[in-house]
């Protein structure tokens, strides 16, 4: 359950929807802000602002580039 919860918000977000819009869905499938930071630093391995600001820039399209595997991780 948790990947395809996770798949849902990620998605959405890789299409451009910024995050202040999503987060109000997110306590559809999250319990809290913290269950959902977990559960994203469990399926990238960065917390989610980490993420935004490292990860995402890196590649320049808002997505890990393919050098850091699937979701963010190293290879």
């Amino acid at each position: 359950m948790g990947i395809l919860r996770f798949q849902k918000f990620y998605r959405k977000w890789a299409q451009g929807i910024e995050f202040d819009v999503l987060r109000n869905e997110l306590y559809d499938d999250y319990y809290d802000q913290a269950h959902f930071a977990k559960e994203f630093k469990r399926m990238t391995g960065y917390p989610p602002r980490q993420f935004s600001l490292e990860v995402s820039t890196n590649s320049g399209d808002g997505f890990p580039s393919k050098r850091q595997g699937h979701f963010g991780r190293g290879l």
